[in-house]
Order: C-alpha cells, then sequence, then structure tokens
C-alpha cells in the first residue's frame, strides 16, 4: 500500500519499467524517431487510463491511511503501558519512568513499536531501560534536594527581612545651623581661631548604618548553627519546626551584631593611638546632629552613641580589606565596612596611610578630633597647597585620596620609606607650605575668574 503524508506518491510495478525502459533504449539505438515517440504517446495514453480507473482505490487508500495511524498509536501505546506496568512492578516510580525516554536514545524505538511485548523482547530492551531509570532518578534526587534547600533558604530569608524591620537602622545626620546661629569662632576659647572661613560651603551629610549584615551576602553572615540548619537535608514542615526552635536565639545574635562588630573593629585600631570618642555637636557649635532610627523617630543626643561608634566616626579611622580577589575593595569609612562586612575581623584592617595623612591635615585645621561627618560637610572647599598647577578644589574624601596618591608615587619612584623622603606632598611638617586650606565658595569663583582674565 502506498504511504500516506502530505504528498501522495505514485508507485508502479518494476518489471512494467524495466520493460518500458528496454523497448525505449531500442527504439532509440535503432533511431527510429517517429516510432519512438508514437510509443510514448501510447504509453502515456494507457498510463492516463489506468489512473482513472484507480481513482477510486487511491481515494479509499487515502481515507484508510488516518484510520491505519490510529491503529498503529493504539498498538504503541499498549505496548508503552505493559512496559510501564512491568517497571511499575520492579519498583521503578512513575515521575522516573515519565522522564526515562529523555535519558536513553533506544527508549522510543524499544518502548513504542507496533510489536506485541513478548518476554523474550522484555529482557532484551530491560538493560537500557535500567540505566535511563537510574540517570533519570539521580537527576530528579538532585532536583528535590536543591527544591528543598531553596525552601530552606527562603524562609530564612523571609525572617530576616521582618527582622530587620524589627531592629530598624541608625541614621545620622549632621546638620549645619542657620547662618544667623553659626558660630565663626569657639565662644570657650575666644582666641581659637575661626573654625571656618567665612561663606564656607555647607552640606548637611547622613549615614545608615543598618541593623544587620547586608542581605545581597546574608548566607555568609549566618551563624554556624543556622548554616547546619540549612545544609542538613529534611523534609519542609520537619524544618519550620527546627528553624521556630531557634529563632529567640538567632535574634539575640544579630541583635547584638552591630555592637559586637562595632567592637570588633574598634579592636582593629592601634593601642598607640590617642582615639578619644568624638562629641560630635558640642565640640562644634555651627552644627547640629540628628540621630533616628529606622522609624525615623529621634533616639536622643549623640552623645547616647556607643562609645565604639564614636570612636569609629572620627575622621582619622578608615578601613580596607584583607580578603584577596574582594569586589568591594579600597579605603573606607565605619558605615561603609559595617554595611559590608561581616562580624569577622580577618576580613577588615585599620589602614595606617590614610590616617597618617588624615591626622596631618586635621592637625593643620586644628580640628584633631573631628569626625568625617564634619568634614564632609564642608563639601568642595579644601584646596591642595602643595600643588603648583591650577588649583583644584576637592571633598574632604578627595583631598585625603590625593595625599595617598602623591604619597604612593613618592613611595614608588624614589624606592625608599616615605618618612626618609622630602617631596612636594611629605608630611613631616618640614615644607614651608601647608598641606591644604580651606576656601570660601566666593572665593573660589574669584580665584577662577582671576585666572580667565590672565
Amino acid at each position: 500500500m502506498p504511504p500516506w503524508g502530505s504528498t501522495w506518491q505514485r508507485w508502479y510495478l518494476r518489471r512494467e519499467f524495466d520493460d518500458k525502459k528496454e523497448r525505449s533504449q531500442k527504439l532509440k539505438e535503432r533511431g527510429i524517431g517517429v516510432a519512438r515517440h508514437m510509443y510514448f504517446y501510447d504509453e502515456r495514453k494507457r498510463v492516463q487510463v489506468r489512473l482513472q480507473r484507480a481513482d477510486p482505490l487511491i481515494e479509499w487508500l487515502k481515507d484508510r491511511g488516518p484510520e491505519q495511524q490510529i491503529a498503529l498509536n493504539a498498538l504503541q501505546k499498549a505496548r508503552a503501558k505493559q512496559v510501564e506496568a512491568r517497571l511499575l512492578k520492579l519498583g521503578w516510580g512513575l515521575a522516573d519512568i515519565r522522564e526515562g525516554e529523555n535519558h536513553c536514545d533506544e527508549w522510543k524505538p524499544l518502548v513504542y513499536s507496533t510489536k506485541p511485548l513478548k518476554d523474550q523482547d522484555w529482557k532484551a530492551m530491560l538493560p537500557y531501560l535500567v540505566d535511563a531509570l537510574e540517570s533519570a532518578r539521580g537527576v530528579r534526587i538532585k532536583e528535590e534536594l536543591r527544591s528543598r534547600e531553596w525552601d530552606r533558604e527562603s524562609i530564612v530569608s523571609s525572617w530576616l527581612y521582618s527582622l530587620i524591620d524589627q531592629l530598624g537602622p541608625l541614621d545620622l545626620t549632621l546638620h549645619w545651623k542657620p547662618s544667623n546661629d553659626c558660630l565663626l569662632r569657639d565662644l570657650k576659647d575666644p582666641s581659637h581661631p575661626p573654625f571656618y572661613p567665612q561663606g564656607i560651603e555647607r552640606q548637611d551629610v547622613s549615614i545608615h548604618i543598618p541593623p544587620m549584615p547586608p542581605l545581597l551576602t546574608w548566607k555568609e553572615s549566618w551563624s554556624p548553627e543556622l548554616k547546619e540548619l540549612i545544609e542538613k537535608d529534611m523534609p519542609t514542615k520537619e524544618f519550620r519546626l527546627k528553624f521556630q526552635k531557634k529563632q529567640t536565639w538567632l535574634k539575640k545574635q544579630y541583635f547584638n551584631w552591630r555592637h559586637d562588630l562595632e567592637a570588633s573593629l574598634v579592636q582593629t585600631l592601634p593601642a598607640w593611638e590617642s582615639l578619644k570618642p568624638v562629641v560630635l555637636q558640642s565640640s562644634n557649635p555651627n552644627f547640629k546632629l540628628m540621630v533616628a532610627n529606622g522609624t525615623g523617630a529621634s533616639v536622643g543626643p549623640s552623645n547616647r552613641l556607643s562609645l565604639n561608634l564614636r570612636r569609629l566616626l572620627r575622621a582619622d579611622v578608615r578601613f580596607s580589606s584583607t580578603r584577596r580577589g574582594c569586589l568591594w575593595n579600597g579605603v573606607h569609612y565605619a558605615d561603609e565596612t559595617i554595611r559590608n562586612w561581616t562580624i569577622d575581623p580577618s576580613t577588615f584592617t585599620y589602614n595606617i596611610l590614610f590616617s597618617r595623612i588624615t591626622k596631618a591635615i586635621l592637625h593643620e585645621l586644628q580640628r584633631p578630633d573631628a569626625s568625617y561627618l564634619e568634614m564632609r560637610a564642608l563639601g568642595k572647599s579644601f584646596l591642595c597647597c602643595r600643588c603648583t598647577g591650577n588649583p583644584v578644589y576637592r571633598t574632604w574624601d578627595d583631598i585625603v585620596d590625593h595625599y595617598a596618591f602623591e604619597n604612593e608615587w613618592a613611595r614608588i619612584f624614589y624606592q625608599a620609606p616615605i618618612k626618609e623622603m622630602s617631596f612636594p606632598h611629605c608630611l613631616d611638617g618640614k615644607h614651608e607650605k601647608p598641606l591644604v586650606c580651606l576656601v570660601a565658595a566666593q572665593a573660589q569663583v574669584l580665584s577662577s575668574e582671576t585666572q580667565d582674565v590672565a
């Protein structure tokens, strides 16, 4: 029977085809062209007549094709059901059986055959099926393990988010007082020079100190007990019960996280340094400090902050990473360090070079115990007095980075310890020019205009 499909094919008897080919070849060899053309003409008419007579049969066969395909599909499904029943009887799971054909190229031709399933066929195909089922089961077990682990991590993550809402961050904002309330001099010591030049740039500065490690790296901040609970495979329902029993203890640990980290940071400070806690408000009457928790409510004056945190807010206390290959690198103040690190003290260290530069600049500004909030509040008012080019007015962080770069470049260039060198940006006090000066905004504009005229 001709095959079915989108295109109906015409079939011929082989003996008739060979006979017609032989007669055509003989006529061609004799060179009788007219007889050959007449022969082809007669044969075409004969074929057309045959096709016309065969039309009913062809239509019947076309209608018979889908019916036959349905019958073949039924045979294949029946055989597949028999194979499935035998595999279930051997103890294999239905999920693995349904997935098995994706792990074995021989599965479909062996299982979805139209032949009846005989014991001999079953023995021959069973090794292939078992290999595929073992592979499918291995993949399923791994996926189920990972799915349960994701469920456990999701439960912990949701709980941590809710805990953050309960704790709330600590927000510090240093405000400039209105101009008519600002004091350019220290009233307790009238002989003290002005804090800042008249017309200095003023910026309010805020920092955000989180109550817990950032959730971007929250797994790194888990306690060993919590990690052990997460990594142990168990049903999700059982995990919920065990996790609930540990929540009280875990909550206490996270409540103390920020204070413990502040203490760890303070322990990294060198013992020979005299690093008094800053007094953010009374040390400079030009500012007012607002301290609020995560809800925006005030939690009291700045002296209510812990002594450790007030030490960490000093402008001359900065930290750098000790972890190789860490994406978060550079030198940072306390709030940035707390936002990016866990309780592990080995991941940060007190940066001596930056702190030495900062101390020298603060000494010239006569603000040795100032906070970095106060220095940042001065905006782009810092001018390096050692540079010989056009003046560049910098922020507090920029001026410190500028001197750090110049000192590091000098160390590499001269191949000697910085303390033994004399160069334009050295810190030893032997240079005739000061390190920095504060320039009011109006004076900066006049300086730029003077350069343009020149």
